[in-house]
């Protein structure tokens, strides 16, 4: 790395004279833009790339990547935050903590300056534009505009459940089958609810029938560099998936172009260059397995790199290809996983991620305790009446009632083992536990890309 950075300022030295300029910045009046930004040698015509960071969209990299810092160290939950501006409707919408009102809202913290905006997305119009209510920090009424939402696609897997794992008993289904690609969605649409996200899923089947995540990943590339070149409508594509070589798991010899593909992720840089032609920005993730580890997807392929932040502000241990010119972004993860008597809450943005239905929350503590005697009371006269009976007939329709019965009780045992009494009202509600931390950075991804998609709408709002 250290050679190639040498050769590139050389290069630069070079070209800054060959201009007869003191600086590089003094090359073109404007500020460059893209994502690696390129200058031509004057002489031969030979271009060259100039560092990261240099262009406009990677300064804003790095004050977006100042802002996570800041938000990761300050450890403060998004639900403790208070409006004391807010008007009572506007209250409500920001601090409810139901489904709807989780999804609709947001923080926008606009990067040049660190300002803050609270923004409500309160409808929708006939022509598919959002109706955004921009509120400051304190909750003032700032301006309503309609806003087109721009497109987010995500290329993920919706087999793979994200919290395997836990333990088999888990108590709360709809968080043990969460895919990862639904996780992803969540976080991108809990960072920015004015996107739309179209989720690539790589565990379906292929085109010819064959059931294969390696092959269908290279596809999927290949549909969505046809689609940009089409003129398809997408604005960023976020990516949690590595690249190291061929899956331990894959069925059946590959051969010919598609192991080259593979090898050399020829689609994936084709799909990267395209995208950057065509002004699609392609995010991928920097990978779990530590600072000695790579993704191969980053090598050298022109996409933007995401690694992910622990709540001390620095790089969390397992984030993977820490290398400027490959990982640029920094986003937090590692979130608890926080239950309430409302939902579960995983990417730790105000409200719920996850509804929870559970009919024993909010029910009196001693109500339940009679309904799970009663049934076992219940159970026990049909198991007396099943021992003294000789009809077969009937012996299965009691054993049918009991294994019924069983089923209940259990289910009432199971969930309110998790459940704790509210002190002030008598009522069962989930405790704000913590089970371990959760995230990694394929939501700082997700989260990063939707952000970005946020920020250049927010350009043509304020």
């Amino acid at each position: 790395m250290g050679m190639a950075a040498g050769k590139i300022a050389s290069v630069a030295r070079t070209f800054v004279k060959a201009c007869k300029k003191k600086s590089i910045l003094q090359t073109k009046p404007n500020i460059f833009h893209g994502i690696n930004p390129t200058l031509t040698y004057p002489k031969s015509g030979e271009p060259f790339a100039l560092p990261r960071y240099i262009s406009k969209e990677m300064q804003e990299v790095r004050q977006m990547n100042k802002i996570s810092i800041y938000e990761a160290r300050a450890a403060q939950r998004a639900d403790s935050v208070s409006f004391p501006k807010a008007s009572a409707e506007d209250l409500q919408r920001l601090t409810a903590n139901t489904f709807e009102a989780s999804y609709s809202r947001c923080v926008y913290v606009r990067p040049k300056d660190g300002e803050i905006f609270n923004l409500l997305k309160t409808g929708e119009t006939k022509d598919g534009k959002y109706i955004m209510r921009v509120l400051d920090s304190e909750g003032a009424f700032i301006k309503e505009v309609q806003v087109k939402p721009k497109v987010h696609v995500i290329i993920d897997d919706l087999s793979e459940k994200s919290f395997d794992r836990h333990n088999p008993d888990w108590r709360f289904q709809e968080l043990y089958n969460l895919s990862h690609a639904e996780y992803m969605s969540i976080g991108a649409r809990k960072n920015n609810p004015f996107e739309k996200v179209v989720i690539f899923n790589v565990s379906e089947p292929c085109k010819n029938g064959k059931v294969n995540d390696e092959l269908k990943v290279l596809e999927i590339y290949r549909d969505l560099a046809k689609k940009i070149q089409n003129g398809e409508n997408m604005d960023i594509i976020s990516i949690s998936r590595g690249a190291g070589g061929i899956g331990h798991d894959l069925p059946g010899r590959i051969t010919g172009r598609d192991y080259n593909d593979i090898m050399t992720n020829e689609s994936y840089r084709a799909l990267v260059q395209i995208a950057n032609q065509n002004g699609v920005r392609v995010l991928n993730s920097a990978g779990n397995g530590g600072p000695s580890k790579l993704n191969r997807n980053l090598l050298n392929s022109g996409a933007e790199g995401v690694g992910a932040l622990g709540r001390n502000g620095k790089v969390i241990e397992y984030s993977s290809t820490r290398n400027t010119y490959w990982t640029q972004h920094y986003e937090r993860s590692g979130f608890p996983v926080i239950f309430s008597k409302d939902g579960i809450n995983i990417t730790g943005t105000s409200g719920i991620d996850i509804p929870v239905k559970n009919m024993l929350i909010g029910q009196e503590n001693n109500a339940v305790q009679a309904r799970f005697y009663r049934l076992k009371s219940m159970m026990q006269k049909i198991s007396d009446e099943h021992w003294k009976t000789t009809d077969k007939a009937l012996k299965a329709e009691l054993e049918n009632k009991f294994n019924f019965l069983k089923g209940c009780l259990d289910k009432i045992g199971n969930w309110y083992y998790v459940l704790t009494v509210d002190s002030r009202t008598g009522k069962l509600q989930i405790p704000e536990m913590c089970f371990g931390s959760c995230g990694g950075t394929s939501l700082a991804t997700a989260a990063r890309a939707a952000k970005i998609n946020l920020h250049e709408t927010m350009k043509e709002v304020l």
